[in-house]
């Protein structure tokens, strides 16, 4: 009996010490913005990979004109090559944690407010699928 009673400690302390160790993954230069602190105009990069081939995103724009608490709205504007300028518009919401969530018309971003730029990645399924590492630098 006493074998199981120590083997139970044993057990739960490990699983606190896990749940306070991963609790405790402090990047001191990543914030929690509100959204008011992201509006304005916002240039967007990235690399990775869209429709099976690498890509490489440049001159793109991001304008946040909307923020309520911790909700935001706004468009991108891009041109990919060959086509006419496209205007998608967004939503996003910012978490407790600091985790950024952005929406537009056919994909998802999940960054960070870090050192005054938004930093993540953006993903889309389907036709489109694309998985790319995404910058996001005030203008």
């Amino acid at each position: 009996m006493r074998f199981r009673i120590s083997a139970a400690f044993t057990v739960v302390g490990a699983a606190a010490l896990i749940t306070l160790g991963a609790g405790c993954r402090a990047d001191s230069s990543a914030q929690v913005p509100a959204a008011a602190d992201l509006k304005g105009t916002w240039a967007q990069t990235g690399a990775g990979f869209e429709r099976g081939q690498p890509v490489t995103w440049d001159n793109q724009t991001v304008v946040i004109e909307a923020a309520e608490g911790q909700g935001f709205a706004g468009f991108k504007e891009y041109t990919r090559e060959g086509e006419p300028p496209q205007k998608e518009k967004l939503n996003g919401v910012i978490g407790s944690n600091g985790d950024i969530l952005i929406t537009d018309e056919d994909g998802q971003f999940h960054g960070r407010f870090v050192d005054g730029k938004i930093l993540g990645q953006y993903a889309e399924v389907g036709d489109d699928s694309a998985a790319i590492t995404i910058e996001l630098s005030r203008k």
